[in-house]
């Protein structure tokens, strides 16, 4: 992000994940990861997806709440720091 906006060395990418409520079951988790995988898999969405400028990424619920909570860390401190609420 550029520094002139007061947010040094904040990092920031767009992408598409599916989330659920918290405490859904894990079965439930499992299935529509499952589903979702599947669909990413496709070659025809793979090739839309990529047309559209994305990087196609399929991966298991607990790589995504790694990552979600390593990228809050990393930015949730430099997002306090610069006086940034929400209204």
């Amino acid at each position: 992000m550029d520094e002139a906006a007061g947010l040094r060395g904040v990092q920031a990418a767009s992408g598409l994940r599916l989330l659920v409520p918290a405490k859904t079951p894990r079965a439930i988790v499992a299935r529509r990861n499952e589903a979702a995988t599947q669909v990413m898999q496709m070659p025809e969405t793979c090739a839309r997806l990529l047309a559209q400028g994305s990087d196609p990424v399929g991966n298991s619920p607990q790589a995504l709440a790694t990552f979600l909570r390593a990228d809050s860390d990393k930015n949730g401190a430099a997002v306090k720091q610069s006086g940034l609420s929400v209204e």
